[in-house]
């Protein structure tokens, strides 16, 4: 009752979903049933069924909450001698709370990641059949997912064939991996028919720029160095929307791939260099002009945000809730707070493995780790929502773990109980 009661709390703030022109974008591919891959066409699809029963894009949104306090409720299921209200308290921290209400993909990504978690000790053809089915949309939804998902797939296999060796176990996971990588695709492709958008040419692009403002030469082609300097000045990121249209011809994907190709050959450490250097950005890490890190990754709750003609009481306060938090402890909104966190996670799970819970702590924390560590080459700006698996991945094996150092001092005691009964 008390997850149905939180569940309903999440939509009451929400309801009917915060929108921005990316998710405007795929609400209107799912309403023509027409699809392209600039933007993830499972989800669309998926917001095209939700349409017949919640219309418009509230449908979405009710989807992603009951997946997301499902898969909590199902978690502390699983835990009962620990309090529910453990379980309750990750759906209403501010860094997760703050963005459970919009619509984009990384959040439904999160969502279904979460419930494929907490379906991996659960034995039966059911749980297995909703475990791959959570897999295959979170994959859908984001396609570095592929990456993340890798310690789940082991720790799926290893809990029902324990007597395989590890290597074999890896083996296995990884061809699951691309299994399921490839089934999307397939999907998108046989069922959905979707168009090729290339939406790779946003970072092609943004590579090229400052690779270009760095030789002090144009390296894309119809573009003059004054125009890139122009963008370049605007932002590191996102040039190609800046530019698409001003170059004689406009910016094509087989152009920019053969400039981008010949460009990295001709100057790798002036493209390590930059790629290192946003990702430090994307982390939250400040450097100096122009990765300076002007506006921190809670911005999403700034007025804007929320305030807007459909907003009710509740979505006003949970916003000042959201932005006093950040601004008082701004690291939280961070990546690097959350590769710390994975890693100082994965040791602790090494220290209490013999406790039932500690595999699936570490599957959390390695796949939070994998999340953040795959935008390595392919990252633009600090936005939080690219953290939130790993945020959300971090804090449920957190909770998990906080019952295993109980295990472990209740062990050490009867431990200590049967020495001195023995003696």
């Amino acid at each position: 009752m008390l997850f149905l009661v939180a569940a309903m709390l999440n939509l009451a703030i929400f309801y009917p979903g915060i929108v921005t022109p990316d998710s405007l974008s795929q609400l209107a591919q799912a309403n023509s049933n027409s699809y392209s891959d600039w933007h993830p066409a499972l989800m669309a699809w998926l917001w095209r069924l939700t349409n017949f029963i919640v219309p418009d894009h509230a449908g979405l949104l009710v989807l992603h909450v009951c997946v997301f306090w499902g898969a909590l409720f199902y978690l502390s299921r699983q835990n009962q001698q620990q309090s529910p209200i453990w379980y309750l308290a990750v759906g209403l921290l501010p860094f997760i709370l703050g963005i459970s209400g919009i619509i984009w993909k990384d959040v439904g990504t999160a969502y279904f990641l979460l419930l494929a978690a907490a379906l991996l000790q659960k034995r039966g053809y059911v749980a297995a059949g909703i475990f791959w089915v959570c897999a295959f949309i979170a994959v859908g939804y984001r396609y570095n997912t592929a990456l993340s998902i890798f310690p789940l797939l082991y720790l799926f296999f290893h809990i029902r064939f324990r007597r395989l060796a590890w290597p074999l176990l890896l083996v296995i996971s990884a061809i699951a991996m691309v299994a399921v990588y490839a089934a999307v695709q397939l999907f998108n492709s046989s069922v959905l028919k979707t168009q090729k958008d290339n939406p790779s040419i946003v970072i092609l692009v943004d590579d090229l720029t400052n690779l270009s403002i760095a030789r002090q030469e144009s390296l894309i082609p119809g573009l003059s160095l004054n125009q890139l300097q122009a963008s370049y000045r605007t932002s590191i990121n996102d040039n190609y929307f800046r530019l698409h249209d001003k170059g004689e011809p406009p910016l094509s994907i087989e152009g920019i791939q053969a400039a981008w190709k010949q460009a990295v050959q001709t100057y790798p450490w002036d493209y390590l260099s930059f790629r290192l250097k946003t990702y430090a950005h994307f982390m939250g890490i400040s450097l100096s002009p122009p990765f300076d890190l002007n506006k921190p990754s809670y911005s999403y709750w700034e007025p804007h945000s929320f305030e807007s003609t459909d907003t009710n009481r509740l979505r006003i306060l949970t916003g000042q809730y959201v932005r006093g938090i950040a601004k008082a402890l701004p690291f939280l909104f961070t990546g690097w707070f959350w590769l710390l966190a994975s890693t100082l996670l994965l040791m602790a799970c090494y220290r209490w493995r013999h406790h039932p819970n500690a595999g699936l702590a570490a599957a959390l924390s390695l796949s939070a780790m994998i999340n953040l560590l795959s935008y390595l080459l392919v990252a633009n700006a600090p936005y939080f929502r690219y953290y939130y698996w790993s945020v959300l991945a971090c804090t449920v094996a957190c909770v998990l773990l906080r019952q295993s150092s109980r295990y472990q001092t209740n062990r050490y005691s009867d431990a200590t109980k049967d020495l001195n009964t023995n003696q």
